[in-house]
């Protein structure tokens, strides 16, 4: 029979699931007398992976276990008649839940890579295994970014003093950093480290009160999809 979940438990699992901050304190005394009716978390719609069960127990015993996995991945295709997926051999590192979205993330020919998980099929566990790298393992829990190359050093954004408290009442951006705060109350940050892909529908979404300082070239990509949206 499992014993009842005490304090450390809960904490243990807090910061597992990457809510240890959610709360003010959690104590004894908080679930007896505040964890009632009139608190209520509405947080990401995560998708549902219970058919899938099976396969997720794999991945995360060969991460345990440092074994190669095997499997066909389809990406996401503009193209609605593109079903064609691809054959993978990779180091697995982590399972990495994001937004609501799993993905594994490891090694494939030397380069870190991100795949969701419900586009994986036709999983296989090796018995060949490999030595994991703590250098590998650093870079991804270092990063907020899905994206492990590509990446540029860093993008410099002005957010207007009219949404300033958004972006400092907590990150809205991957790797966002505040570089100061300018007399007009606008705040100029940075994010290092990223793919271009992870911040410019951001941008878009807070439209017309940020816009990209540097470099130029994101900004101009940015332009041009505003453009080709109005043109249709």
């Amino acid at each position: 029979m499992l014993k009842k979940l005490d304090i450390t438990d809960i904490k243990r699992f807090a910061n597992f699931a990457s809510v240890q901050d959610l709360l003010p304190k959690i104590d004894r005394q908080f679930f007896q007398e505040q964890l009632n009716q009139s608190i209520l978390v509405k947080g990401f719609a995560y998708e549902d992976i219970s058919a899938r069960t099976n396969d997720f127990k794999a991945i995360n015993q060969a991460i345990s276990k440092c074994q190669y996995i095997e499997f066909d991945y389809r990406k996401v295709s503009h193209n609605a008649t593109d079903n064609s997926s691809k054959h993978h051999r990779l180091q697995p590192y982590r399972l990495l839940n994001k937004n609501g979205v799993w993905y594994v993330v490891g090694q494939r020919d030397g380069r870190t890579q991100a795949f969701c998980f419900t586009q994986i099929t036709h999983l296989q566990v090796n018995t060949d295994t490999f030595v994991c790298c703590e250098d590998v393992k650093a870079q991804i829990l270092s990063t907020d970014s899905l994206y492990f190359s590509n990446h540029i050093s860093e993008i410099i954004l002005q957010v207007d003093v009219k949404v300033a408290g958004y972006f400092e009442r907590r990150d809205l951006l991957p790797n966002q950093e505040l570089i100061r705060r300018l007399d007009s109350g606008d705040l100029l940050l940075v994010c290092k480290n990223v793919h271009p892909r992870e911040v410019i529908p951001i941008v878009q979404y807070w439209i017309p009160h940020i816009r990209v300082i540097s470099p130029s070239a994101v900004q101009a990509e940015m332009k041009d999809g505003l453009r080709g949206y109005l043109s249709i």
